[in-house]
């Protein structure tokens, strides 16, 4: 005969609640599984079986007034907000969210997300992201390069030598087309029919290199529909712009 068991009991809470400085004890979050009046009781020393339960991560943040003060996660709220009120933050948050979502896989990511993005003033750390690496040193490495071919072409009277290895060009920023928006009016006349497109601004360290052009078609369309080869470039009038010729 199964024992007695205490009827199990549910209560709704908001999402997002409020402290006031005369009553500063958090809601309890309902997180607690109450077994049903179905299950069966496990006798005492029966070992086991079952895996823990994964307790979920809360988001959560603490306001002080209208402003966002703090952004944080935390698998046991009540603990949390109740450490609040006695560390470092205790007098800078007057009300706090809560935020509930089916799963926590990303969660740090998007705290980290808004720490970058909002920098609320009672977070010391921004996060970090899994997987991310800094880019200034590629940065770096991609101008420096680009400085130095525009010097050689100022200073020498040859071309830059370009890689014939798309990976290489790819890794030195360097590149053999050039993409141009065009409305579709003056894309069937130019373009199409007169095998030309101008006036366009282009760099001139980077004229001997470029093979191609590529049309960007505004809306309604608002994609690239067609390209073709470069015959020449050549100065369109003294605009200091460029008109480029196309291959029949």
């Amino acid at each position: 005969m199964n024992p007695k068991r205490r009827p199990s009991t549910a209560k709704s809470f908001p999402k997002t609640a409020s402290i006031s400085k005369a009553n500063r004890k958090p809601p309890i979050m309902p997180f607690a599984s109450v077994p049903s009046r179905n299950s069966t009781p496990r006798p005492r020393n029966a070992a086991s079986t079952s895996t823990p339960i994964q307790v979920p991560l809360i988001s959560y943040a603490l306001y002080k007034g209208k402003d966002l003060y703090y952004v944080g996660l935390a698998k046991n709220l009540r603990s949390r907000l109740h450490g609040h009120l006695k560390d470092r933050h205790a007098e800078a948050w007057d009300r706090f969210s809560v935020y509930l979502t089916q799963g926590d896989e990303h969660l740090k990511e998007l705290e980290s997300l808004v720490l970058r993005i909002a920098a609320p003033t009672g977070n010391r750390v921004a996060g970090k992201f899994i997987g991310a690496r800094d880019l200034l040193s590629v940065f770096r490495q991609r101008i420096t390069s680009s400085q130095k071919r525009e010097l050689a072409a100022i200073t020498s009277s040859e071309p830059p030598r370009i890689s014939k290895d798309r990976s290489v060009r790819r890794k030195r920023g360097e590149y053999d087309t050039i993409v141009c928006p065009a409305h579709q009016d003056g894309f069937k006349k130019e373009f199409l029919g007169k095998n030309r497109w101008y006036a366009i601004r282009i760099s001139k360290s980077v004229i001997p290199r470029l093979k191609y052009v590529a049309l960007y078609i505004t809306a309604p369309t608002s994609k690239i529909t067609h390209y073709g080869r470069i015959r020449a470039i050549k100065p369109w009038r003294d605009s200091g712009k460029y008109i480029v010729l196309l291959r029949e």
